[in-house]
């Protein structure tokens, strides 16, 4: 195996063997790590669906009183989430309307980014995890838990359809978030040079672990950006802008989701179409054949 797997190790004067079993060790740990990383932008989704319930249960009074920096977390923090959730969910809209993300997933070979693209790349995933780290940890201090929306007078469901476009469209974002920010941080640290490929464990860590993410806590939870606005509507209340941005960041990755499952749909139909057209050919042709 090649020495140069990770350079950052150094591995002068161990014998082969070692040097595979620490490469192997280095190259677990590497995807372990990218893959937990990756699951940063859904708990931040998670975390804006949570402060939005929050904020709106506490104007009706529906939470204990808070104290001052609870409040000033509420109030602040989504301001934050807003803009960050925003430079990934928008690039990855676009990545999708234009068939980039048909491209990006055929092999292509690694890239380093430059420094300036790699420096931001480092500064916007330690702001992601450091909101995130001090919203679970705010979370947990203000007693924000699961909230069951159903017993609520007004309430009523999306519909299945929205809530699987949603699906869809946020574990998009959340590969093209590992794709374009994790993993490029993630090998430098580990190899300095390049961009190694993702493999099949990543995919199906990330596919498994959001999957779980999904059915134990967001399922239930997300569909407060759109209802909340939706209810201060009815209230003839003063929808902020905090909610405004979350109705838009759920919507906006909702057509992500239907733009990627209309893709998958017109491959499969073009692979079906092109399979019926070559086996009409070839029918033609045996015709011919027999007839000669």
């Amino acid at each position: 195996m090649n020495s140069k797997i990770c350079p950052r190790l150094d591995l002068v004067g161990t014998s082969t063997k070692s040097k595979d079993t620490i490469s192997k060790l280095a190259e677990s740990f590497r995807t372990t790590t990218s893959t937990l990383l990756s699951f940063i932008f859904p708990l931040s989704f998670l975390l804006l669906a949570k402060l939005t319930t929050a904020r709106f249960l506490l104007t009706f009074g529906r939470i204990q009183t808070m104290s001052f920096l609870a409040s000033l977390f509420l109030n602040q923090t989504p301001l934050v989430l807003h803009m960050l959730i925003s430079l990934i969910t928008i690039p990855a809209l676009i990545h999708n309307l234009t068939g980039l993300a048909r491209l990006t997933n055929k092999p292509t070979s690694p890239v380093r980014p430059s420094g300036a693209k790699l420096l931001g790349m480092w500064i916007l995933l330690c702001t992601f995890q450091v909101c995130v780290g001090i919203g679970i940890e705010g979370s947990m201090a203000t007693g924000m838990g699961v909230v069951d929306f159903d017993g609520l007078e007004g309430y009523y469901s999306l519909g299945k359809l929205c809530l699987l476009f949603f699906f869809v469209g946020l574990h998009e974002t959340t590969r093209y978030w590992a794709r374009m920010v994790v993993r490029p941080v993630v090998d430098d640290t580990f190899y300095g040079e390049g961009i190694k490929e993702e493999t099949w464990v990543e995919r199906v860590g990330v596919a498994v672990g959001f999957g779980g993410l999904w059915w134990c806590r967001m399922r239930d939870e997300v569909e407060s950006l759109v209802f909340v606005v939706r209810w201060k509507k009815e209230l003839l209340m003063e929808i902020g802008m905090a909610d405004m941005f979350g109705w838009l960041l759920y919507y906006l990755t909702m057509v992500i989701g239907m733009v990627r499952v209309l893709n998958s749909l017109s491959v499969v139909g073009r692979r079906l179409f092109i399979r019926s057209r070559k086996e009409d050919i070839d029918r033609f042709g045996n015709d011919l054949e027999d007839n000669v």
